[in-house]
């Protein structure tokens, strides 16, 4: 039987339509996530440099809140820290390597490739896989997600920077004394890393007591325009990325002690009631151990872990000193907190409780 043109003209079309379909169909599959993964090389085609977050399923815990980085140079940074088990956040570096279809990554622990830390890469994350190197299927893949940190999708224009900026102001030197918001420059926020910063950003209504996150637009002023003692950098706020209220002010009052590794203390037994006084903005501690007064400085504090400097005290001799000489001791030694309602309970680098306080009315 003979087709006509414009039948075999049409048996043509249909022939290519259905090639069509099927090569999409091999080049965009989708996961157990229902995300449609581009097949090409992860490692050439995704900005895959950045954090990952997410929290993964954990055996005997609800969960383990789990951060990795990836760094440009084939490094990476994989932090843990197991709910309700311990305040500790585990810390593991070293190096990653690709697979050799450039989609899963393997982390190098120890020295070898380490099969209970692969990851597939996807689009905007990265899902763990399993010791043989499978992807989780079915209702539990959500739980092995991680997510690429929101920083790297901020599209930034040039001249314009993430500012972090703390949620109390220090004080600082200018034309006399003054206070001063405290930023940090860059994606991730570290409070080590804060500066005094002198200026003030048009547009930007600060509040004491939350964290910021901002866009901020960095321009030169014309050299005219710029007095002696002023910066040559004019600011202006772009947009706000996050406005957090800071957990920690809690800290900042005075705290009388109620217990001691765990058990409650007898006043009684002390010279004078034990307490504690933490100044956040001007980061000094203060109070007794019961017999003498002591003073020091904030090392370090964040939502969840403080440390004290050296703490300088009187040297008074008491009745009972053992009760004394255990509340310096436990101070010297404290890592975390936690705050719940008007108590304060401090503890030390494995979790254990070293001191309860009950805030002063």
């Amino acid at each position: 039987m003979k087709l006509s043109m414009q039948s075999a003209l049409k048996m043509i079309f249909a022939m290519m339509l259905i090639v069509s379909v099927i090569s999409c169909g091999e080049k965009n599959k989708q996961n157990d996530l229902g995300e449609s993964i581009d097949m090409h090389t992860s490692e050439e085609s995704l900005d895959w440099i950045g954090p990952y977050n997410g929290i993964l399923p954990c055996a005997d815990c609800p969960g383990i809140e789990t951060t990795l980085t990836l760094q440009g140079n084939l490094k990476y940074e994989l932090k843990m820290r197991y709910q309700e088990k311990s305040e500790k956040v585990f810390i593991e570096t070293g190096s990653f390597e690709w697979d050799d279809a450039g989609s899963i990554i393997t982390l190098n622990v120890d020295g070898k490739p380490s099969e209970d830390h692969q990851y597939k890469m996807i689009e905007n994350g990265m899902l763990k896989l399993d010791n043989k190197g499978e992807e989780i299927s079915g209702e539990l893949a959500q739980m092995y997600l991680l997510n690429k940190s929101e920083d790297q999708m901020i599209n930034l224009m040039p001249g314009e920077y993430i500012y972090h900026v703390s949620s109390i102001r220090a004080s600082c030197e200018g034309v006399g004394s003054q206070s001063c918001l405290q930023i940090q420059k860059g994606n991730e926020y570290n409070p080590d890393s804060l500066e005094l910063f002198y200026s003030s950003i048009e547009g930007f209504d600060y509040q004491e007591g939350f964290f910021y996150k901002l866009v901020v637009k960095e321009e030169e002023k014309e050299a005219s325009n710029v007095p002696a003692d002023a910066s040559s950098i004019s600011y202006k706020l772009v947009r706000i990325l996050s406005q957090k209220r800071d957990g920690k002010l809690a800290l900042n009052d005075i705290w009388a002690l109620a217990s001691l590794n765990g058990n409650p203390i007898n006043v009684a037994d002390y010279q004078k009631h034990p307490d504690l006084e933490i100044n956040l903005r001007e980061k000094r501690v203060m109070g007794n151990d019961g017999c003498n007064s002591f003073t020091g400085s904030l090392a370090k504090v964040d939502d969840n872990y403080i440390s004290f400097g050296q703490l300088a005290g009187t040297r008074m001799a008491c009745k009972n000193m053992e009760g004394s000489d255990q509340v310096n001791a436990n101070l010297n030694s404290v890592n975390a907190y936690k705050i719940n309602g008007l108590k304060l309970t401090f503890f030390n680098a494995n979790g254990d409780e070293l001191l309860t306080y009950k805030k002063v009315d």
